[in-house]
């Protein structure tokens, strides 16, 4: 769907935060994929709803790097970023999203009150491998399962 829309663009300032919240409905395999990945010149926090109003079963490769080596962002990532997922993982569902992500601070991504490596503890390998890779400003960081860092 947005597979790699902006990936390695010179994109530069904060991501706009209406970008994609006309998006609605269940997921799509490869959804947000690479979507921002090494967009280095991106700054600012996250906006809240930045992946829109996504509801249902989590879909393969749906957030797969999609923020990786974005230095530039900054600030917690917001409750609720990633939609209302709920279901069994799906293969390389949040691999390396926030890699080298290092502005990030707070905890890490949560879904409804949930962190996502608790939401899927039990989840493939794949699933989480290296989401948060490098991302050590993230308050639970050092507590998080070895899977997702």
């Amino acid at each position: 769907m947005l597979n790699n829309t902006f990936n390695s663009s010179e994109l530069s300032g904060p991501i706009p935060p209406e970008l994609f919240s006309g998006i609605k409905g269940a997921p799509a395999e490869y959804m947000y994929s690479g979507t921002f990945t090494h967009c280095q010149n991106l700054t600012g926090p996250l906006p809240a709803k930045l992946f829109g109003d996504i509801r249902g079963a989590p879909a393969e490769y749906m957030y797969y790097g999609v923020l990786g080596s974005c230095a530039g962002i900054t600030g917690q990532i917001p409750e609720n970023m990633f939609g209302d997922l709920s279901g069994p993982a799906a293969e390389w569902m949040f691999y390396q999203s926030f890699k080298d992500s290092t502005g990030l601070t707070g905890p890490s991504a949560r879904i409804n009150g949930k962190y996502l490596y608790e939401l899927w503890p039990d989840g493939t390998a794949n699933a989480s491998t290296g989401c948060y890779q490098n991302a050590t400003g993230l308050s639970d960081y050092d507590t998080m399962p070895a899977a997702w860092k």
